[in-house]
């Protein structure tokens, strides 16, 4: 099957065309989510870092925020500070401008407050929107980075076979971001940075003990299109940036939790049928690649949480 596309300038590609509306600090999420609710196909994050951080605290927060802004779903950004935050919104909005994305900046305390803000926001995002409208051409799944997470309840058999079926996937994928835990059944796998962007194709692991929704961030801050989600338990954490394809690795789980399953690959997985599975994700994963939504898309979720190092004051 054809897969098709957004190719941005910096040569990146893109499956979803999102206008993000990138708070630059907690005090900023409300205002933001008020202009992007206003639109169609207009995104945010509910921030709740960038103020009181210091150190490397800050120094993540900041790449964190600003790997959102490159990631290749995301056509074009407006950021919103506050104006005394530690995360400065113009550095930020040069920083993402650099990959030659539109990209613009409003700040609540320069423009007259939040109605202000959101009035202007929305008018300067309407405007965007437009602008970063274009057709999807051919691309490959050698430039898709994949992300995996893997509820820390499989038990060792399950992830045996899941490892297998990742070793497939990665032949065809450029990229695959796997949490730092697993890193023992990839003999190749090379250390990320959390949120840092990828820039050379393989297998990486990423972060530590994190719970999901910190991890699926850093996946996605680090460039990752879409993300595969092994679960046992049941966790409906999604991204308004990269489609998260739920599969259940029990069948209880799946009757349960079927609203929110992409595909269950209890069955197979019982049967250790690495061949079965790879071939059913990879039939998902193109798919979403192709514009399919999946059914945390379907269901709007949106999560995001940003690793912490430190307290913060």
């Amino acid at each position: 099957m054809a897969l098709k596309g957004y190719i941005r300038e910096n040569g990146q590609v893109g499956i979803r065309n999102k206008l993000l509306i990138l708070p630059s600090v907690l005090c900023s999420s409300s205002t933001s989510a008020q202009i992007a609710d206003a639109l169609p196909n207009v995104v945010s994050i509910a921030n709740q870092a960038g103020c009181a951080q210091v150190g490397d605290d800050l120094t993540q927060t900041e790449r964190t925020l600003m790997g959102f802004g490159l990631n290749p779903n995301v056509g074009g950004v407006l950021i919103v500070g506050l104006g005394c935050e530690g995360v400065n919104p113009l550095g930020l909005a040069n920083k993402v401008a650099e990959s030659k994305k539109l990209v613009d900046y409003l700040v609540i305390q320069q423009v007259g407050g939040t109605t202000n803000t959101i009035e202007k926001g929305i008018e300067e995002a309407n405007k965007m929107v437009n602008a970063i409208d274009e057709p999807k051409r051919n691309v490959d799944l050698s430039d898709i980075c994949l992300g995996i997470v893997i509820d820390n309840s499989i038990e060792e058999s399950k992830l045996i076979v899941l490892s297998k079926v990742i070793e497939v996937l990665s032949d065809s994928i450029g990229v695959v971001i796997i949490p730092k835990r697993h890193q023992s059944y990839f003999s190749d796998a090379k250390e990320l940075v959390y949120g840092k962007t990828v820039t050379e194709k393989g297998i990486y692991y990423t972060a530590s003990e994190l719970g999901n929704v910190a991890l699926m961030t850093g996946m996605v801050a680090s460039g990752a299109q879409t993300i595969i989600h092994f679960t046992e338990d049941g966790d409906p954490a999604g991204s308004s940036i990269s489609p998260v394809i739920k599969c259940s690795v029990n069948e209880d789980i799946f009757e349960i939790f079927w609203e929110h399953i992409d595909l269950d690959i209890s069955a197979p997985l019982a049967q250790n049928n690495e061949s079965l599975i790879s071939s059913q994700l990879l039939s998902v994963v193109t798919n979403t690649i192709n514009g399919i939504d999946t059914k945390s898309e379907m269901l709007e979720l949106n999560d995001f949480a940003i690793h912490r190092i430190l307290p913060t004051f």
